[in-house]
């Protein structure tokens, strides 16, 4: 994905700009920042659909009506000449916003979170490098015994944190990282 994500960036009129490994290292952080937006919404839409917080609001006008220009924008950069250079900078700045509606730890309706994810569908149908649809299954939630497990060891790293023993906080998020689940600290608390 990281070789289909560099291939697709550069212009196709003009030469790529190859680096070595650091061109598929800067290719890799560029499909994280696509990709970590995405996965916050595609969890709190998982928990929305499980009945998951009961003080979910609504997301305003202007955000909807940005979700439609995101689109749009990601359409037109495609549709002239092909700019998937632009089509990526406006993917960017869709997940820039989406990480600004998500910074306050709120829960929005399912409908509203589909609005939010519908840019990363639109732009993954269309160039295929961000492979969600292998993600998109709709039961993502993880079993109940993973949650309780995940929730365990997030605790005992909050205790860890409170108790300043900072080094088994440390140890426990990267064990949890090798397991393949990605922590986010939020004022909240953590998430995963």
């Amino acid at each position: 994905d990281r070789v289909r994500f560099f291939l697709l960036s550069g212009l196709y009129r003009s030469p790529l700009e190859f680096a070595g490994e650091e061109s598929f290292a800067e290719a890799g952080r560029g499909l994280e920042r696509l990709r970590v937006p995405y996965d916050r919404l595609r969890v709190l839409r998982a928990d929305a659909e499980n009945g998951g917080a009961d003080h979910r609001r609504a997301l305003g006008p202007s955000s909807q009506a940005a979700s439609g220009r995101a689109v749009e924008a990601i359409r037109g950069a495609l549709a002239e000449d092909f700019n998937v250079r632009q089509a990526v900078a406006e993917m960017f700045a869709w997940g820039r916003e989406v990480n600004g509606l998500l910074q306050g730890g709120e829960s929005f309706t399912a409908g509203d979170l589909d609005l939010l994810i519908e840019p990363f569908r639109f732009a993954d149908e269309s160039l295929g490098f961000l492979e969600l649809s292998q993600q998109m299954a709709p039961s993502f939630a993880p079993p109940p015994e993973i949650s309780a497990l995940v929730d365990l060891a997030l605790r005992a790293r909050e205790s860890a944190r409170r108790r300043g023993d900072f080094g088994e906080a440390d140890r426990i998020r990267e064990e949890l990282s090798s397991a393949g689940f990605r922590l986010e600290d939020t004022p909240q608390g953590p998430r995963w």
